[in-house]
């Protein structure tokens, strides 16, 4: 394989030299170098050709957000004191499944003094009243398109504490 690409790079450019590569295996990239190409990282080409956005691509997009911000409403509707953080993660995962979305990559949903350090998965916790939650998707929505956005719930129908309103202003 090596030899034909290094084949085809010399009749079109005479010689072989750079060659981007994203993800290859390292038997296969071992045998481009003993064919003279150097190897370089493509990370930063399709970086830039992936800011362009195709018409469909932009409708793939709305429709992943649209599934993922359902699920949302779905788990922020399922919120009571008295349940587990598992159990209100598992209405975002099912409202996700239940409007065809594909896949969830982590379980960050923390509440109450689990809420600092952020970044934790969810866990066996019951929710309080007055607790904050923290949530952040990292959804597989449609067409393996992703929505990544976090979101602060108060559990409970009573209002914000005046040190929950200020925390929630620095964020």
């Amino acid at each position: 394989m090596a030899r034909e690409v290094a084949c085809i790079v010399r009749d079109h450019l005479g010689e072989v030299g750079p060659l981007s590569i994203d993800s290859f295996p390292f038997v296969a990239v071992d045998a481009l170098r003993a064919e003279g190409f150097t190897i370089a990282d493509a990370d930063v080409l399709l970086s830039r050709a992936r800011r362009v956005k195709l018409p469909r691509e932009i409708t793939y997009m709305r429709e992943a957000m649209r599934r993922t911000v359902d699920a949302v409403r779905d788990m922020q509707a399922a919120l009571r004191p008295g349940m587990t953080e598992v159990e209100l993660w598992s209405h975002f995962i099912g409202g996700l499944v239940a409007g065809h979305g594909q896949f969830v990559s982590t379980r960050l949903l923390e509440s109450g003094p689990n809420t600092y350090p952020y970044f934790q998965e969810c866990g066996t916790r019951v929710i309080q009243k007055g607790d904050l939650v923290c949530l952040d998707t990292d959804a597989i929505a449609f067409e393996s398109y992703s929505v990544d956005f976090s979101r602060t719930l108060l559990a409970g129908d009573g209002p914000a504490t005046a040190v929950q309103r200020g925390l929630y202003r620095k964020v």
